[in-house]
C-alpha cells in the first residue's frame, strides 16, 4: 500500500470523503490523481472500520490476532 497518501482516514467521515470523490470524478480528475487514490483509501479504511465495528464484541483473542497480523503484513 506504498502510494504516498498521508491523510489520517478518520480525520472526516465516510461520507466527506464519498461527497469529496464524487465532486473529483464530475470535475473529470483523473483516477491516478493523487486526490482520488486518497479518497478511495480513506473510503477503504472506512469499509474495513465498519466491518470490523459490526462484529466489535463477537471476535476471539485469537481471531483477533490473525486479523491484527494479517493487516499488518499488508503494510511491509
Amino acid at each position: 500500500m506504498a502510494t504516498g497518501c498521508v491523510v489520517e482516514p478518520a480525520s472526516k467521515p465516510m461520507a466527506s470523503w464519498r461527497s469529496e470523490l464524487g465532486s473529483l470524478k464530475a470535475r473529470g480528475v483523473a483516477e491516478g490523481d493523487e486526490r482520488v487514490r486518497e479518497c478511495r483509501e480513506a473510503l477503504a479504511y472506512w469499509k474495513v472500520r465498519q466491518a470490523i465495528d459490526a462484529v466489535r464484541g463477537r471476535l476471539s483473542p485469537i481471531g483477533i490476532d490473525v486479523l491484527v497480523a494479517e493487516l499488518l503484513g499488508m503494510v511491509r
